[in-house]
């Protein structure tokens, strides 16, 4: 599949006008193996997505997701790795209002493997300042979630791997020219569910998810981060399933 990007931008010059932003690319999956055997193509990438909004209430949102891998078929072939996501970004720029950042981006799923073909690796996702903002005297929310890929289901081979996942934001209103009465971030990391084992195939481990937090405001400030499958549930990578006659993956 190819890949995916996407620019948004909204502009409000109303004195209480309000604006809303919001891009999202997917990128196109890799083909299936014909035949006897073969390797499935990898999931395409999903780059450079962005969203600004600018308006006394302004929103941005942004989200992307990379490519499935496609399914592999025969011994000693494989599914397709996940497309990578990355680049994702989103700034609102407010006034006196409430405005926000969102940004979600996620790596692409490992495709499957049949008749002896291992699974392909779910790919990882991270995130690192995605998201910005700046009001006058207004409320500013920030948030950003990385989501790894999955891994690909096995039949007979060995399960792809889980995706791993990354969001980190360090933010400092006090930097911005003028600052707002309350700035929120937060961080959410998921990493990607363990790929599924059959036919003997031992699924694999869930993928980590690491998530950190630092936000600096001269009045109220609120920070948190948060790392476990698919958030806020729980807390661990998600191991995968398994059937007939195989172990279960870890979490």
């Amino acid at each position: 599949g190819g890949t995916a990007k996407a620019t948004a931008t909204a502009t409000s010059t109303a004195a209480n006008g309000t604006a809303s932003a919001t891009a999202g690319a997917m990128a196109g999956g890799g083909g299936d193996a014909n035949g006897a055997a073969g390797s499935r193509a990898a999931g395409a990438a999903a780059r450079g997505r962005s969203a600004l909004a600018t308006g006394n209430g302004a929103g941005a949102s942004a989200s992307a997701t990379g490519g499935s891998g496609g399914l592999g078929s025969g011994v000693g072939h494989s599914g397709g790795k996940g497309g990578t996501a990355s680049g994702t970004t989103a700034r609102a720029v407010g006034g006196t209002g409430v405005s926000s950042a969102t940004v979600t981006q996620t790596g692409g799923s490992g495709g499957g493997g049949n008749g002896g073909a291992s699974g392909g690796s779910g790919a990882a996702s991270t995130l690192t300042n995605a998201v910005s903002g700046i009001t006058n005297g207004g409320h500013l929310t920030l948030s950003q979630t990385a989501i790894g890929g999955s891994g690909g289901e096995s039949s007979g081979g060995l399960a792809g791997a889980a995706g791993a996942a990354t969001s980190s934001l360090t933010f400092d209103d006090t930097a911005n020219a003028t600052q707002s009465i309350s700035v929120s971030g937060a961080t959410y990391a998921a990493g990607g569910y363990g790929g599924p084992g059959d036919v003997g195939s031992a699924a694999s481990a869930g993928g980590s998810s690491t998530a950190s937090t630092t936000i600096t405001g001269s009045r109220s400030v609120n920070a948190s981060a948060t790392a476990g499958p698919r958030y806020p549930y729980l807390y661990n990578g998600v191991g995968g399933s398994a059937s007939n006659n195989a172990n279960g993956g870890a979490g």
